[in-house]
């Protein structure tokens, strides 16, 4: 099996604010998987705050991978998670399902277990109350809020004000990114109780406080969920109304349909999003939940925050998105 890396930087539109810094580009790889007239293409692209390596960690795992033709799903996994890094594992997984799928004369997607109709959800992420404004009027039913990039008390105005824009009915979502301390969570869901927020990722870290917390909001595990083992705990602990799974960061396309499918059994309910990557990979992430499938709105529209891209990406209209160019 002959084996391409290529390295891509890609700019952002706009600086995105997040409680870890600014963005103004996202940096990854692209690996190419080519055997007996096929081919597939997957990503690494390790995000800088989040994933335990970088871009040259991840390059250098790749090109030292020894690349072998699998023949089942199970091969697949096994092959692409011996002694790599999350996003280099997600890369080259996504890249083995790739080529497989086309063996198969199918997509990604089918493989994992989606339907040929899936069709799947999407936020928009919005900063001010115009640009969600603009997402509503451009048919988004759910808007994502980062929140913890400003004292508490300018976080709850934004918000107030986002919620005053978009009207009662659409669904308003806050991600903190952990950025709170437990009391500063707790003091801004009891003074945004009567907005109507749909779900708060990971305001603050650590399981116990995380639990406490659903006495006021419905909260999302999302840093805190980047494997199997993680999810058994939160599950455990009580910690979550949902689950926040990234594929990128989860390392595992496979693995993470399973994680959808394990908190669906818990009535858990479950997100998919992006890793901020290319069009490959959030292919991927679309597949991820399109198969499990999510059962909440899923950032998946992150491509529109790319001044270009790698690669087309799933198709996004309206506040849903499809294969596409997937």
């Amino acid at each position: 099996m002959q084996v391409q890396v290529h390295p891509y930087t890609l700019r952002f539109t706009r600086p995105l604010a997040t409680s870890v810094g600014v963005f103004h580009e996202r940096r990854g790889l692209v690996v190419r998987v080519e055997h007996a007239g096929h081919h597939g293409l997957g990503e690494a692209a390790p995000l800088p705050g989040f994933s335990v390596e970088g871009v040259d960690e991840a390059l250098e795992a790749v090109e030292s991978w020894r690349a072998f033709v699998p023949e089942s799903l199970a091969d697949v996994e096994t092959i692409a998670s011996a002694g790599l890094p999350p996003s280099a594992s997600h890369g080259v997984e996504q890249a083995l399902l790739g080529w497989l799928a086309s063996t198969k004369g199918e997509s990604v997607a089918r493989l994992l277990g989606a339907t040929h109709t899936a069709r799947v959800a999407v936020n928009a992420l919005a900063g001010d109350a115009a640009q969600a404004r603009a997402a509503v009027a451009a048919g988004f039913k759910t808007i994502k809020v980062k929140v913890g990039i400003a004292p508490v008390d300018e976080d709850v105005r934004r918000v107030r004000n986002i919620r005053d824009a978009v009207g009662p009915t659409v669904a308003l979502r806050l991600d903190a990114n952990r950025a709170w301390s437990a009391d500063d969570a707790e003091r801004a869901l009891r003074a945004l109780a009567d907005v109507g927020i749909e779900l708060v990722e990971e305001p603050t870290k650590g399981l116990a406080a995380l639990a406490r917390l659903r006495a006021f909001a419905s909260i999302g595990a999302d840093e805190s969920v980047r494997t199997e083992s993680d999810l058994d705990r939160v599950l455990r602990e009580g910690a979550a109304d949902a689950i926040v799974v990234k594929p990128m960061l989860v390392g595992s396309l496979l693995a993470s349909v399973r994680m959808l499918k394990r908190a669906a059994k818990a009535n858990v309910d479950s997100v998919v999003t992006t890793a901020l990557e290319g069009g490959v990979g959030r292919c991927g992430a679309w597949a991820v939940a399109a198969a499990g499938p999510a059962t909440l709105a899923c950032g998946l529209d992150t491509g529109s925050w790319l001044a270009s891209d790698i690669h087309p990406g799933p198709r996004v209209e309206r506040g849903w998105a499809c294969g596409g160019a997937c």
